[in-house]
């Protein structure tokens, strides 16, 4: 004889049977901003609550678009009209960093908004010299060439 489980039953039925959810609206927005141009004009950060994506974008086409699938995936169930309005999109700045710790300071090229905060109070007696221009290169902050 063929006995079938009762919990088999009640979750195969509410497989077939149930409705599933709807997609979070960061979802639906993440899917309408895959229309980007193939432009980079220098690195993004948007921020929405405490989600925040840098990368290069064309404007704030790359970087809110990334900033939605973000969203998306953490499963944010703010409004559509929320998201839009309280998103906030400023330029990033590449900056060059000196750890005091260390003697001689190490320049490093970092994002503006993650400079580290130091806990040394002695300054750099012998910096070194930066290895070249701190900017936007790829996909981070990085040490570009100087002519």
């Amino acid at each position: 004889m063929f006995r079938v489980h009762p919990v088999l039953c009640l979750a195969f039925a509410s497989c077939i049977g149930g409705e599933s959810e709807p997609d979070p609206e960061a979802c639906e927005l993440a899917a309408e901003s895959q229309t980007c141009p193939s432009c980079t004009s220098g690195p993004m950060t948007c921020t929405f609550g405490d989600t925040s994506v840098t990368e290069g974008s064309c404007g704030e086409c790359q970087a809110r678009g990334s900033l939605y699938q973000a969203l998306c995936d953490a499963g944010e169930d703010a409004s559509r009209e929320e998201i839009v309005e309280d998103t906030v999109c400023e330029p990033a700045t590449c900056e060059v960093f000196y750890d005091s710790c260390s003697d001689p300071c190490a320049p490093t090229c970092v994002l503006g908004s993650e400079i580290p905060e130091s806990t040394c109070d002695m300054a750099c007696v012998t910096p070194l010299p930066p290895p070249g221009a701190c900017a936007w290169s790829g996909g981070g902050c990085d040490w570009v060439a100087t002519r």
